[in-house]
């Protein structure tokens, strides 16, 4: 399971909520510029949303047509 899925559910039910709802926000224009961007290791472009208390790293991945959450961590 990945680290994203263990700290969703890690979460208390109220704020597993609003992160859900970030997340399917995010889901719904997966090509959104996020509030900070940043490069991993292999150059690609990783965006970064603050969510409430939440900061989510994400890109989307147009050639199979996922979005790719990467990590979400406390503000």
């Amino acid at each position: 399971m990945s680290t994203s899925v263990h700290f969703l559910l890690g979460t208390k039910r109220r704020l597993r909520q609003k992160l859900i709802q970030a997340l399917q926000a995010i889901a719904a224009e997966p090509l959104q510029k996020g509030d900070f961007a940043a490069k991993d290791d292999t150059g690609r472009s990783i965006q970064i949303k603050v969510a409430g208390s939440f900061l989510i790293s994400f890109w989307p991945d147009a050639f199979v047509r996922e979005l790719r959450i990467i990590n979400i961590e406390w503000i």
